[in-house]
Parts: structure tokens; sequence; C-alpha cells
């Protein structure tokens, strides 16, 4: 588990760089837009995988 949890801290640090990259090229509302898609993208996959967890811990 605790290999898990560096894996997905070192994802979380790599795709924080994409901010970067988009910072310079695109205007500020694309670069915004794409960090609130991202957002809403990750809480979907988060709810959903939370109803199957849930199922499994009982």
């Amino acid at each position: 588990m605790m290999g898990g949890w560096f894996v997905a801290t070192a994802l979380g640090n790599l795709l924080v760089s994409v901010g970067g990259f988009l910072w310079g090229d695109l205007p500020l509302t694309v670069v915004w837009s794409v960090f609130i898609v991202l957002c809403i993208l990750s809480a979907i996959f988060m709810f959903a995988v939370m109803g199957k967890l849930e199922k499994v811990a009982k």
C-alpha cells in the first residue's frame, strides 16, 4: 500500500506539470477550463469507485 501511495503521489506531481506546459502557449481561460474538466472527471471517477468500495466493505 505504501508503494501505491508513492506511485499516486508521483503521478499527481507529474500531472501538475501539465499546467506549466499549457500556461505559456494557451490563453488563461483555456488553461483553467482544462483544470476544471480534469477535476470534474476525477470527481466522477472517485464517486464511481466509492460505490464499488462500499459494496466490498460490507
